[in-house]
């Protein structure tokens, strides 16, 4: 009978489905060695997997090739692309919110429509961040800091009012705590 090697090889290459006809063309000896090394076994590769060409490269360089286009693929997915920019802004917050102090003290107010608060943010603060991920992360700041600010919905849009004793500083320290958390 066929030994284990010769069987991992055949599954490893597709060789043939189910009904014994052939899947794919057949492999070269130097493609069924690269697909039994334990770095590509470990990752489950077959011969599909494989670009052509690759039968002369080391078995640990296809291995991180492969990990590498897997995790692009998995990064791709939305629901990791959603986890991935919550997680960045985040960390931005406290870079947010020592923007959102300086527009309001740039500007005299203790009050101001989230919109316009958003806009001024974006044109004078170099923040890698979308105008609305400043207005979410505006509304982020209002809820992780309700002793310094709060929002309030009115029918020309949501107003944040910077609390008359909200301490600065004390609610800038938790937000970076909560970063690292």
């Amino acid at each position: 009978g066929p030994s284990s090697a010769d069987a991992t090889v055949a599954a490893a290459a597709g060789a043939a489905t189910c009904s014994g006809t052939p899947s794919a063309p057949a492999v070269s000896p130097a493609l069924q060695r690269l697909l039994l090394a334990p770095e590509l076994v470990e990752l489950g590769v077959t011969a599909a997997d494989l670009p052509p060409g690759l039968a002369g490269l080391s078995p640990a360089l296809v291995a991180r090739v492969i990990r590498k286009q897997r995790a692009a693929e998995q990064r791709a997915l939305p629901e990791v692309r959603r986890a991935e920019e919550n997680e960045r802004r985040r960390v931005a917050l406290p870079q947010l919110f020592d923007a959102v102090v300086g527009v309001l003290l740039a500007h005299r107010r203790s009050t101001m429509y989230v919109a316009e608060l958003a806009s001024k943010v974006a044109e004078n603060h170099r923040l890698n961040m979308s105008r609305e991920d400043v207005v979410a992360g505006i509304s982020a700041i209002a809820e992780r800091a309700p002793e310094f600010c709060t929002l309030r919905q009115l029918t020309a849009g949501a107003l944040f009012k910077r609390r008359p004793a909200g301490d600065a500083a004390a609610a800038r320290r938790r937000l970076a705590d909560s970063v690292r958390l």
